[in-house]
């Protein structure tokens, strides 16, 4: 029986991988676009970690690159997985949430 206790809570364990960054700016903004018209914007943060967005999410690309012009702090959940976006390792932002 606690064997079965053991698996079973092992297996219901919460794990969630993200890259967070919090009270950061953006250091470097790079952006390119493909032949077909999709493309990418990556923000390498002060603490040197690089995060991307798909130009097609028009709204978190907007708001990032208000964040980068205006210097303002933000907080920043990118996911674990590593993309290989024109020779740069980065992950994909899941969320930012500006700091006042």
């Amino acid at each position: 029986m606690k064997k079965l206790v053991l698996i079973l809570a092992l297996f219901s364990a919460n794990v969630s991988a993200w890259v967070q960054s919090g009270n950061t700016t953006i250091k470097e903004f790079v952006q390119w676009e493909a032949r077909d018209g999709s493309g990418y914007a990556l923000l390498i943060l002060e603490n040197d970690i690089l995060c991307h967005i798909p130009l097609k999410e028009k709204e978190l690309y907007s708001l990032a690159l208000s964040l980068y012009m205006s210097k303002k702090t933000f907080n920043v959940h990118c996911h674990d997985a590593v993309v290989n976006l024109g020779g740069y390792n980065s992950h994909k932002i899941h969320r930012l949430n500006a700091v006042q």
